[in-house]
């Protein structure tokens, strides 16, 4: 009789992985659940009658969950190597708690985490911040050192995941704000911090599996390449393996993770993608300003109301337009610079733009006219913030290596029909790297957010230029401020997305702020850590950017697909890493 091989296994697919009514899957800022190491138990994040997160376990054959003591506020969840702790980041911390019980132990300060990772000799790597590199925490100690830095035109490093041996990390490096769709994934080596791409304009949330192959998502599917763990290279074509993951294209993560078995748990759904711009008023209503959806991002109104500049992101690259908002609906491609053009800023008197880009801040006519020219220049991100009132200096912060930024303020004149800028002075010095500075009409307030007080974003005022006592506005978590030029109202946006607005007063040398309201309970689109909304000068009213996807259905959002034996299912559906 002759031998043959066994048939290959079916994946085995439990549809119906229910984590109760209170779970919004997709509804944080990284992935809800995860799986144990010997995938036996899960962690996930679950809101409770107060709409506080917090985390929860259970075990996969038992339906009842429990709820980890101390773990309000609680994001993106990872477990240690032996299963026995849980790491996670909340209102500004990163935080450690025993499985089995206990009070959460801080760790260290993560003003916006986008991930970790936990090493086999107890060492943590995450992303702290959004706006700086990866950095190695101690488990047991909390000590944290930077290990990367962003190379120039690069704007983040997230999700890491430690590569079994401890000596590199897998990760995300990002070059367009708000779309990781083509994120290249990077590694670096621990012990000479030597950082090398291995893919270039591949996708989100790469993940290592045993089996030798890197994962990753890219508008919804998931790839699989083989990588070499000792040449720390790809090799072979990458393969679509699933279809239909739940993914963030925002802040680049995938509703998705698996055991050291090689169980497998994500989360149907698409990625929420294309965008649309719209007019909001308070009531909640909206008016549609551009019907074609695209990837939209940093919308700014210009100073008569009248036209919108705004960025569009496509692949890896993202150029400004300026839109006619009248009747004639045309619009304008800003001449870029050979990189991404981020963060537009109209002059007072509406004439030229400065904008963000490699190599410093650029200045160009708002009709198109002429190409960009070179304003300040840095091998460091500068964004430009916020103008006086008369044009004659120019608002602007700068992003340091530790996360941390320097808010500026740099003269112009105008000579000969070109823009120049005097040298910067140094306004205050952030632990934040995205403190989106904005001047009061009167020039003698500046808004601005900081995470160094309580751990979250907040916004705070302080006199300009001289400084003075510091007041925060926000009361639960806020950032990019907007002042009202018509009225004594100061506005912002909450972390879940929402407008908050503070009237405030004045008396002498006193700012005084009424307690934040909101200004209208409509979700904007998640466009991560950048700003999604401008106020219309001339109407009470912003200019918002909405997703332009159908969200969701309520009752699908607390379910996930388990399937087992998925290592061999993906030896199967990509190329062989022989």
């Amino acid at each position: 009789m002759r031998l043959t091989e066994p048939p290959p296994q079916p994946l085995v697919q439990l549809i119906d992985v229910d984590f109760g009514p209170n779970v919004s899957l997709g509804s944080t800022v990284g992935p809800t659940a995860i799986l144990s190491p010997d995938g036996t138990r899960l962690v996930f994040v679950a809101q409770g009658s107060d709409g506080i997160p917090r985390l929860f376990t259970r075990r996969l054959d038992e339906p009842q969950a429990s709820q980890l003591p101390g773990t309000e506020g609680a994001y993106t969840p990872f477990f240690s190597p032996e299963g026995q702790w849980i790491a996670f980041f909340a209102r500004g911390k990163l935080k450690k708690i025993r499985l089995d019980g206990g009070q959460p132990i801080i760790l260290c300060d993560a003003p916006w985490g986008r991930g970790g990772s936990w090493g086999e000799d107890n060492v943590i790597i995450a992303a702290l911040d959004t706006r700086a590199g990866l950095s190695r925490i101690a488990a047991d100690s909390g000590k944290a050192a930077l290990i990367t830095e962003r190379e120039s035109g690069e704007i983040s490093h997230r999700w890491p995941q430690v590569l079994p041996g401890g000596k590199a990390v897998l990760f995300t490096a990002n070059s367009v704000p708000a779309n990781y769709d083509e994120a290249s994934i990077a590694v670096v080596s621990l012990p000479d911090r030597h950082k090398k791409v291995v893919l270039e304009h591949a996708g989100l949330y790469p993940r290592y599996l045993p089996s030798g192959y890197i994962i990753y998502v890219t508008k919804g599917s998931l790839f699989a390449v083989p990588f070499d763990l000792g040449k720390l290279a790809v090799h072979g074509t990458p393969k679509i393996v699933l279809e239909n993951i739940s993914s963030d294209q925002s802040y680049g993560f995938a509703q998705l993770d698996f055991s050291q078995s090689g169980t497998f748990l994500y989360h149907r759904g698409g990625t929420e993608a294309l965008r649309t711009i719209h007019w909001l008023y308070s009531d909640g209503k909206t008016e549609l300003l551009s019907s074609e959806g695209a990837i939209y991002n940093m919308p700014r109104v210009s100073p008569d109301g009248g036209r919108l500049a705004v960025v569009v992101a496509d692949g890896s690259s993202a150029d400004i337009w300026v839109y006619d908002l009248g009747g004639r609906g045309s619009r304008i491609r800003v001449p870029g610079v050979p990189s991404v053009s981020t963060n537009p800023l109209w002059s007072p008197d509406g004439k030229y733009l400065v904008f963000q880009s490699q190599g410093g801040i650029f200045w160009t006519l708002a009709d198109g006219a002429d190409k960009p020219r070179l304003l300040t220049k840095s091998s460091r991100a500068q964004t430009p913030s916020s103008f006086t009132s008369d044009g004659s200096q120019l608002i602007f912060f700068e992003q340091l290596p530790d996360g941390g930024a320097l808010i500026q303020k740099v003269s112009l004149r105008m000579q000969s029909g070109l823009l120049e800028a005097g040298e910067p002075e140094l306004v205050l010095k952030t632990s934040t790297g995205n403190p989106f500075p904005a001047l009061s009409p009167d020039g003698k307030w500046l808004a601005y957010a900081s995470s160094a007080e309580s751990g979250d974003y907040n916004v705070y005022v302080r006199a300009f230029p001289d400084g003075g006592t510091q007041k925060v506005i926000s009361t639960s978590g806020g950032n990019f401020p907007v002042w009202s030029p018509t009225a004594k109202e100061l506005f912002y946006r909450t972390q879940d997305r929402k407008i908050m607005v503070t009237t405030y007063t004045v008396k002498g040398d006193s700012f005084i702020a009424e307690p934040p309201r909101p200004w209208s309970e409509k979700q904007l689109a998640n466009t991560g850590l950048t700003p999604n909304f401008d106020l219309d000068p001339k109407n009470k009213r912003f200019a918002v950017v909405m997703s332009a996807d159908n969200p969701e259905p309520p009752e699908t959002r607390s379910h996930m697909t388990l399937v087992v034996n998925f290592f061999a299912e993906t030896n199967r559906g990509a190329s062989s890493p022989n």
